[in-house]
C-alpha cells in the first residue's frame, strides 16, 4: 500500500495504521444534579503510521520531506467507505531503527510516524 503525502505518492509498504479520534470541547461542567454537560468545539483525527521496509531511495525522499517541512502535511489513506480519506495535521514523532549495515550503507526500518490531526474533521 502506497500514502500520499501532500499530493505526492509514497511506495513504503504500510505495516499497520493505528487512529485516534480527539475531541476538543468549548466547555464541560458538572451540574449539582450529578450530570455533565458539554459542547463539542472539534473533533480530530490522529494516528499512527508503521512503515514496513522499503528502498532507501523512497525512505531518503520520504524523510526528506518531513525534515523540511514545518507546515501541516495533508494525508490520505484508505478508508473502508469512501476508498481514501484525506487528513490534515502535522507529524511531531518520527522514530525510525537500523536493521542492518553493509557495502551498500545502512537500511533503516520499522519507520513510524506519529501524526496529530489539525484540521477538524469534517471541514
Amino acid at each position: 500500500m502506497n500514502i500520499k503525502l501532500n499530493g505526492t505518492v509514497y511506495a513504503v509498504g504500510v505495516a499497520s495504521v493505528s487512529r485516534t479520534l480527539r475531541r476538543t470541547e468549548k466547555y464541560r461542567v458538572t451540574t449539582e444534579d450529578g450530570r455533565t454537560h458539554r459542547e463539542v468545539q472539534a473533533t480530530y483525527m490522529d494516528f499512527a503510521l508503521n512503515l514496513g521496509s522499503f528502498g532507501s531511495a523512497e525512505y531518503d525522499r520520504l524523510m526528506s520531506l518531513l525534515r523540511s517541512t514545518t507546515d501541516d502535511i495533508a494525508v490520505e489513506l484508505p478508508s473502508s467507505h469512501t476508498g481514501t480519506e484525506t487528513y490534515v495535521g502535522a507529524f511531531d514523532n518520527v522514530s525510525d531503527e537500523i536493521i542492518t549495515e553493509d557495502e551498500d550503507g545502512v537500511l533503516w526500518d520499522n519507520l513510524t510516524l506519529s501524526f496529530t490531526g489539525t484540521e477538524p474533521l469534517g471541514v
